[in-house]
């Protein structure tokens, strides 16, 4: 089997060409290779179900039950459900022009020890405007970082704190439930370590690990200088030629590898409906070492104050 592909984007990733993943090749083989080349692979107009969905994650990978839970498909629970309207249906947004589903750059569940692998989403009901993914590849990205750069951040930790991200995970409609209010609590995953650079577990390349949403500190560099350096590296990550923003199309089915990129929601207004099935795959790396909770307490409160502080001087 050849499969052919062509390009999405300049910042990466693949379309994968005469593929039905209802009913997907003996060896999957090729379609792992093209995964561990490209790191994102789209699949365009796929008659699927999410029985279909569960099936075809299972080539890539062991699906996993979210270990969050709050919005588990009740029937099939290795299958997520990401809507503008919560798990059932019945959320309604306050103000219909309230962006809603917005999410901050972040990969999956690096608020833990052992991150997944990959995530597949199918895009089921779409709004007119808004409801884009947007991809960074932090493999591109630290091949594109300056030499001197490379050197500053080369054996440092960064903190990867549940905390930091309480105010924007609490935007996510799937939240508003009494079920979804208790994976909120501030003490759920304690901060963690995890290498600045890091070697994909899988390919051996280096990639940046700093994905905004999680990263409050670096471990080795407390206070200002630890700060403006994280902040460098974010900005250096997020320039626009690195980013990728998906527009899905009815039955698009978009695979990413977690520990290659990273990803963002770019939100909705209100009043539409936006209705995504996911899957994610079990990762078995650990990546991530738990900080002693005195450390991390401190290193939170510092990157608190700093920012306080430059929004401050901003205004």
């Amino acid at each position: 089997m050849m499969t052919a592909t062509k390009p999405i984007s300049s910042a990466g990733g693949v379309e994968v060409l005469g593929i039905d993943l209802s009913a997907p090749p003996k060896d999957a083989g090729e379609l792992v290779e093209l995964f561990d080349q490209h790191g994102l692979l789209l699949f365009r107009e796929q008659p699927m179900t999410k029985a279909v969905l569960l099936a075809a994650s299972r080539m890539f990978g062991e699906p996993l039950v979210h270990l969050l839970g709050h919005n588990n498909d009740r029937e099939v629970p290795e299958v997520a459900v990401v809507s503008t309207r919560g798990r059932d249906g019945d959320i309604e947004a306050k103000d219909p022009d309230e962006l809603v589903g917005r999410i901050e750059w972040h990969t999956d569940q690096a608020y833990t020890p052992s991150p997944n692998r990959a995530t597949m989403m199918w895009a089921v009901e779409l709004p007119p405007e808004g409801g884009e993914t947007g991809f960074v590849d932090r493999e591109k990205v630290y091949e594109a970082m300056p030499a001197s750069l490379r050197d500053r951040i080369d054996g440092l930790h960064v903190v990867q704190s549940w905390r930091k991200a309480q105010a924007e995970i609490a935007k996510n409609p799937n939240y508003a439930t009494d079920e979804g209010a208790k994976m909120l609590q501030l003490d759920r995953f304690p901060d963690l370590s995890y290498e600045l650079v890091q070697r994909h577990p899988v390919t051996g390349r280096k990639v940046v690990h700093a994905p905004p949403m999680w990263s409050s500190a670096i471990v080795e560099l407390p206070g200002d200088e630890g700060t403006a350096l994280l902040d460098e590296v974010m900005a250096f990550s997020l320039q626009p030629h690195f980013v990728y923003w998906h527009r899905y199309r009815p039955n698009d089915v978009v695979l990413w590898d977690n520990w290659r990129f990273m990803h963002a929601a770019s939100g909705t207004k209100g009043r539409y409906r936006r209705l995504m099935y996911r899957t994610v795959l079990k990762g078995g790396a650990v990546m991530g070492v738990p900080l002693d909770p005195a450390e991390s307490e401190a290193a939170e409160k510092r990157y608190r104050a700093a920012m306080q502080s430059a929004r401050a001087e901003a205004v």
